[in-house]
């Protein structure tokens, strides 16, 4: 059964967020990128899994929409959870994002 073929995110700085999510994603092997232009003439990038296995894509806002910080219990996005190879690549990844000042809301 297929899974999901790619998912976007709206970013508030394109560039601050590719630097994150390559650094968060590249060791669960998110390691090839293809930007497109999108539907309002903007830069997306995607970060494709290496076996194919779907891709994330960032875009900068184009609204002030939503408050800020994002509701998860609001609708919308309520989380996204990324497959890892082990449980230990779980830890070393929370680790990384600790690493990185963000805050972790529930551990794995």
């Amino acid at each position: 059964m297929p899974g999901i073929h790619h998912l976007d995110l709206v970013v508030s700085d394109l560039e601050r967020s590719l630097a994150f999510y390559r650094g968060l994603l590249q060791p669960l092997g998110y390691v090839r990128e293809g930007p497109i232009v999108g539907e309002r003439g903007e830069r997306v990038v995607y970060l494709d899994h290496i076996r194919g296995e779907g891709a994330i894509g960032l875009r900068e806002r184009q609204s002030h929409a939503h408050g800020v910080p994002y509701d998860r219990y609001a609708v919308g996005v309520h989380h996204v959870a990324f497959a890892a190879t082990s449980r230990a690549m779980v830890h070393e990844r929370t680790a990384w994002l600790a690493e990185q000042g963000v805050a972790i809301e529930s551990g794995p």
